[in-house]
């Protein structure tokens, strides 16, 4: 069975009472902003900026409808809110699913820099010391973010990060 809803929370399907409503569900509605990971070769860990146009219920996963931000020419594509990595399709699937939708990254600002640019933003991370070895982050790179960890510092706000792939690249 597949129940849809138009981001209103109301089932397009008359058959779905007792289902609940979707908002209820996930904290996101047709129309959000949201990131959208990927599992495609080349691409196996980035998270793409995306617009939700459509969640339904098919045969008991949750997916939502997505159009590519920074990939206007791609097709929409429904996706599950959660998946099974490549590497674990052998393992039970109640086990190592992934959360497929997460919100967009908040804009940011170094902590002097709040009267700046605070104002002006609804969401805004504030940073108040410098990126250190360790650090966990977010690399926009290829059209799409990557997260990964600071391995070394360069200098000239430059750091060598280690992405979840496994390779080391350069972000300024």
């Amino acid at each position: 069975d597949t129940w849809a809803w138009d981001g209103s929370g109301t089932p397009r399907n008359s058959d779905s009472v007792g289902w609940l409503r979707m908002d209820l569900i996930l904290p996101f509605k047709v129309g959000d902003a949201v990131e959208i990971r990927s599992y495609n070769v080349g691409y196996r860990g980035a998270w793409f900026r995306c617009k939700i146009t459509d969640m339904c219920i098919r045969s008991g996963h949750m997916e939502c409808q997505v159009e590519y931000i920074d990939y206007p020419d791609e097709r929409r594509k429904w996706n599950r809110l959660y998946k099974i990595p490549p590497k674990c399709r052998n393992q039970k699937a109640t086990q190592n699913r992934e959360i497929m939708l997460r919100p967009p990254f908040p804009q940011w600002c170094w902590e002097n820099d709040i009267r700046e640019h605070g104002p002006q933003m609804d969401v805004v991370a504030v940073v108040s010391s410098p990126w250190k070895v360790g650090d966990l982050i977010d690399w926009w790179y290829t059209d799409c973010f990557w997260t990964g960890k600071i391995i070394e510092l360069l200098g000239d706000d430059k750091v060598k990060v280690k992405v979840d792939v496994g390779l080391p690249i350069l972000r300024t």
